[in-house]
C-alpha cells in the first residue's frame, strides 16, 4: 500500500470527527482553531489537508476551498458543506494554485506528515494574497524531536501505516523559523491544549494496553470507552478549576501553533 492508497483507505474507515474531536484535547483544538479563524481578514480560505472539512467550517469570513490527498474525505466534506469547493491534491505539490489566489490558509494537523515542510510553507507564501493570514497547528515535542509518533488509532480501524509514512512534530520556534524564512511576518506562536498535558496521554496508554491484540471491533469499543472516560475526567478537572491552573502555569502544551501574515 502506497501513501495515497493509505490516506484513501484511512478516510474511508476512520471518522476522525466522531472520535478525536470528541476527546477533551480534540474539543480544545477545535475551539482554539475557530477562535483564531475569527481573527482572519475577509476573503477566501484555503484549508490544506482539510480531511472532511470540519475544522474550516468555523470560518465565516469568506468562501472555503479545501485540498486533501484523500478523495473519500473530500466526497464526505462536499456532502456536508456543499457550498465549499474541494480539490484532490498533494500539499507538497500545490503548483496548480496561482500566485496570490487566496486570502488566508489553514493547515491543521497536516504539516507533520510531510517530508519538505519548509517547501510547503514557501508555497503557502506564494499562494496567499498580501495581508493574508496563515495558521498552522501540529504536535509539539519536548527534548528529542520524534522521527515517528506512534498512533494506534488507524490500526484500530483496520488501516496499518505503510512504509514511508511520516508523523513527526515541530516546536513553535521551528514553525516560526520556517514562516519568517519564507517571507511571512510572525504575529504569534506558542502551544495549546495545556489542559490535557500528562493525564490524557497516561489514560490513553492504559486503554491502548487494554485493547492491544484484541479484535478490531473490540478495539473500537475500547476507544469509545476511552473517549467517555477522558471527558468525565476532564469535567472533573474543569469543575475543580485545575484546567485554569494548568493553562496558567504549564510552560508548554502538546500542540504547537503559528499565526503569520504576508506583508502588504
Amino acid at each position: 500500500m502506497n501513501l495515497a492508497e493509505f490516506y484513501n483507505r484511512l478516510a474511508e474507515c476512520y471518522p476522525e470527527e466522531d472520535f478525536v474531536y470528541r476527546t477533551p484535547s480534540g474539543r480544545l483544538r477545535v475551539n482554539f482553531i475557530w477562535r483564531m479563524l475569527h481573527r482572519f481578514p475577509n476573503g477566501v480560505l484555503l484549508d490544506v489537508g482539510c480531511n472532511r472539512g470540519y475544522l474550516s467550517s468555523g470560518y465565516k469570513m469568506g468562501r472555503i476551498v479545501g485540498v486533501d490527498i484523500a478523495l473519500p474525505a473530500l466526497q464526505i466534506a462536499k456532502s456536508r458543506y456543499p457550498d465549499n469547493l474541494y480539490i484532490q491534491g498533494d500539499m507538497e505539490r500545490l503548483d496548480f494554485l496561482r500566485d496570490s489566489s487566496v486570502k488566508n490558509i489553514l493547515c491543521s494537523e497536516s504539516i507533520e506528515h510531510i517530508e519538505d515542510a519548509e517547501g510547503v510553507v514557501r508555497s503557502f507564501f506564494r499562494i496567499i494574497k498580501p495581508g493574508g493570514y496563515l495558521l498552522i497547528t501540529c504536535p509539539n515535542y519536548g527534548r528529542i524531536k520524534p522521527q515517528y509518533l506512534s498512533d494506534d488509532i488507524p490500526e484500530s480501524f483496520g488501516v496499518a501505516s505503510p512504509e514511508g509514512y511520516i508523523h513527526t512534530a515541530y516546536r513553535p520556534s521551528e514553525l516560526a523559523g520556517m514562516a519568517v524564512e519564507a517571507g511571512f511576518e510572525l504575529l504569534e506562536s506558542g502551544t495549546f491544549e495545556k489542559e490535557t498535558r500528562f493525564w490524557q496521554a497516561a489514560l490513553s496508554i492504559i486503554f491502548e494496553r487494554l485493547w492491544h491484540n484484541r479484535s478490531r471491533y473490540m478495539r473500537r469499543a475500547f476507544f469509545r470507552m476511552m473517549i467517555i472516560s477522558l471527558n468525565v475526567f476532564y469535567s472533573l478537572i474543569h469543575l475543580l478549576q485545575i484546567d485554569y491552573l494548568m493553562r496558567a502555569f504549564l510552560r508548554r502544551g502538546p500542540r504547537s501553533y503559528l499565526l503569520a501574515r504576508k506583508p502588504e
